[in-house]
């Protein structure tokens, strides 16, 4: 199946995939906590792909939201207005990080292997050194 591709080629084995996907998509949902939990197992191929996305997926929203949300409250100390914009501004970000943790976990419970729009392959490169033991 072209969805179960792995990257650098093969397939993710039916048994991964079944015992994955819980994980992979609690990856998702809470926003990378659980893909730490992946990450140190690394026994199952499909969730430890889900984990990485979803662990890339969390940082990246960090790095944007917490700059952005203390920006705005200390913008909205000289004023409440230009505060609430740079909020507004903050909550695009939010919406779009959500967008993506959606997609992943629906993924996720697909038994699809599918990096997130965007960044995916950027997380992938960054955390190619985090493989399945054994």
């Amino acid at each position: 199946m072209v969805d179960d591709l792995i990257p650098g080629g093969g397939v993710y084995p039916p048994e991964d995939v079944a015992e994955g996907k819980l994980f992979g998509i609690l990856s998702y949902v809470t926003c990378g906590i659980i893909a730490i939990l992946s990450l140190v197992q690394k026994s199952n191929a499909f969730a430890l792909f889900h984990a990485k996305q979803a662990l890339g997926l969390g940082i990246a929203m960090f790095a944007i939201v917490f700059p952005l949300s203390v920006i705005s409250m200390v913008v909205s100390w000289l004023s409440s207005f230009l505060g609430l914009l740079v909020g507004l501004v903050g909550f695009v970000p939010g919406l779009a990080g959500l967008a993506l943790a959606v997609f992943g976990a629906f993924a996720a419970s697909k038994g699809q292997y599918a990096p997130l729009p965007f960044i995916g392959p950027k997380i992938e490169e960054l955390f190619k050194s985090i493989q399945k033991e054994g």
